[in-house]
């Protein structure tokens, strides 16, 4: 079995291919759903479901998760066990069929039966599955499912010839915090690669120090070999740890060789109780154990006591920036209504000034926390073990370099790759932000004010009793909702027609509003939508069967507004 993974922005076309209609449909793949976890029967319908759980993460670029299983030519499978395979694959993706949307589809244009998946990166808790070597990855799960359900066997990475040992909770929960993978993965990993072209049993040990693992080699005092264990982020690791595949008898059947004569000098420095390194490590060597001990006696816990210190001032800090901004605003506005000199019209442009001026201090206030706080939670992610032995060693801890300098791996010659990298994070907000930023205004004789982007668009009209929407994508759609709350409070009316108002519900619940509508039906499409949102498994179904209008109509509605989103040219008055 084959796998072929691609990821994608857009929904609609990968389902469109899948299901093989639209403009570019050849029409022959005799495409048939087989399996997934949704209610749509068309890509249409699914491309509606999609698009609600996408909402949940907007800042996520390629949310398509799209992969072909393909077998061997004369192998075939019904539509019961492409079912079964498709849900087995995800699992061993670890992309959870529970949280994650997907649909199977299978096609029948060429000599190898196979079936196209397509899921959502972003799952039904808004959380986004990373997976990281997800190629490598997919090689390794088409072989498990191979053995599963009595396929053909194909060749894979290193050729092992037993599975491997699955990463525990704990390791899997951690890893998925930073979106990495787990030392024993990352481990079992690294050893595949270094027994790739036979290498000697000396040369095999040498190739995993380079990656930064530590290596034991268990030779007994007759020169008879009995195999490796490992150590990586501070974890220990026998052969049996990491699966059948990684025992020393496995790892000969698989070409490491040893012979005494040739590998035992080599080896010597690898035995318990040397250094793996290149003779750094103090002679007076200490047991290996106390350096662990200390960092989870002493240096882990005050690391945990620093990071609690930092979150307590980022809070603190966020505190006062909001008490600044709102203080600021009303100096400003008392300081207008306090003008004698000005007139009512001039008095009501002042005013709408100073209120949009608070409106994008706060949203830019809450981009800055968002950032910050990523920035702690990545601080949390780091291997603290590293970053201890790091700092030991910066103190003039001999032993603890040693055991830094057999976990990192060796660097390239300078010079070869050189670059400097903007963050993905932090160019994304770059991307947004202008919008929020560069806001010029008119003043209109009556004292309404307009606003306009960089480009001379408009986008809000503050008039007397009314904010006037001018653009209706969601950023625009919110700022005008919270300057409506700057002028009349939580409580406000919407004009326009039902899918503006709905996508201002929508946009208001996201945000994080707590808005009071004028009219009942939206106050209860409110409370329905946020129930959705935080329903988890219930949103895909709650698509379907709201109870503010019918299902076909819903799905209309959504992948219409998706569409109108995706045009930064599209205007409507509001």
């Amino acid at each position: 079995m084959k796998a072929k993974v691609t990821r994608g922005g857009g929904f609609k076309g990968a389902l469109n291919y899948a299901f093989d209609q639209g403009k570019a449909a050849a029409g022959d793949k005799h495409a048939e759903r087989v399996g997934g976890n949704m209610s749509g029967l068309d890509p249409q319908e699914l491309s509606a479901e999609f698009a609600v759980v996408r909402q949940l993460r907007p800042d996520i670029e390629k949310p398509v998760w799209h992969c072909s299983l393909s077998l061997p030519a004369g192998e075939r499978l019904d539509s019961e066990r492409w079912a079964a395979v498709a849900e087995d694959f995800m699992k061993r993706m670890e992309l959870d069929p529970e949280k994650h949307p997907y649909v199977a589809v299978r096609h029948g244009d060429t000599k190898h039966d196979h079936i196209h998946i397509i899921a959502s990166r972003v799952g039904l808790d808004g959380q986004v599955w990373h997976g990281k070597w997800e190629a490598r990855r997919a090689i390794e799960a088409t072989q498990e499912l191979e053995k599963a359900y009595g396929l053909k066997l194909t060749p894979g990475l290193g050729e092992a010839k037993a599975e491997r040992k699955a990463s525990t909770t704990d390791e899997i929960g951690m890893a998925g915090r930073r979106g990495e993978q787990t030392p024993r993965q990352r481990l079992q990993q690294t050893i595949d690669e270094a027994v790739k072209d036979a290498p000697n049993a000396a040369e095999f040990a040498q190739r995993l120090e380079a990656a930064g693992v530590t290596v034991r080699a268990n030779v007994a005092s007759t020169g008879r070999m009995n195999g490796f264990s490992f150590e990586v982020d501070g974890l220990a690791y026998k052969g049996a740890d990491l699966g059948a595949a990684y025992k020393w008898k496995a790892l000969q059947d698989r070409g490491v060789t040893y012979d005494q004569a040739r590998d035992g000098e080599a080896l010597a420095r690898f035995k318990p109780g040397n250094a793996a390194t290149s003779g750094d490590r103090p002679k007076d060597e200490r047991d290996p154990r106390s350096l662990r001990k200390e960092y989870a006696e002493q240096w882990k816990p005050a690391q945990q006591a620093k990071r609690d210190k930092a979150w307590g001032e980022q809070r603190d800090h966020e505190v006062e920036r909001r008490h600044a901004i709102k203080a600021k605003f009303e100096r400003a506005r008392d300081a207008i209504r306090n003008d004698k000199q000005l007139l009512p019209a001039e008095r009501k442009a002042h005013l709408s000034i100073a209120r949009m001026s608070k409106v994008q201090e706060e949203m830019h206030l809450r981009e800055s926390i968002s950032t910050e706080r990523a920035g702690l939670k990545a601080e949390a992610g780091r291997s603290q073990f590293v970053d201890f032995l790091a700092e030991k060693s910066q103190a003039g801890d001999g032993y603890a370099l040693s055991e830094l300098r057999a976990r990192a791996p060796r660097r390239e010659e300078a010079g070869r790759d050189r670059a400097i990298e903007q963050g993905a994070q932090v160019l994304r907000r770059e991307l947004e932000a202008p919008l929020m930023r560069s806001l010029a205004f008119s003043v209109a004789r009556n004292g309404d004010v307009t606003y306009r982007d960089e480009r001379g668009r408009e986008l809000i009209e503050d008039a007397s009793q009314r904010v006037g929407v001018l653009k209706d994508t969601d950023k625009v759609v919110e700022l005008s909702l919270r300057l409506a709350v700057q002028k009349f409070g939580p409580k406000v009316g919407l004009t326009g027609d039902e899918e503006f108002k709905r996508q201002a519900v929508e946009v208001a619940v996201k945000a994080g509003m707590k808005l009071d509508f004028n009219d009942a039906s939206l106050n209860q499409y409110r409370d329905d939508y946020a129930k959705k949102l935080e329903a988890g498994k219930g949103i895909i179904e709650g698509v379907r069967n709201t109870t503010t209008g019918g299902s076909k109509e819903q799905i209309d509605r959504t992948g219409q507004r998706q569409r109108q989103q995706d045009d930064p040219d599209h205007e409507r008055d509001r």
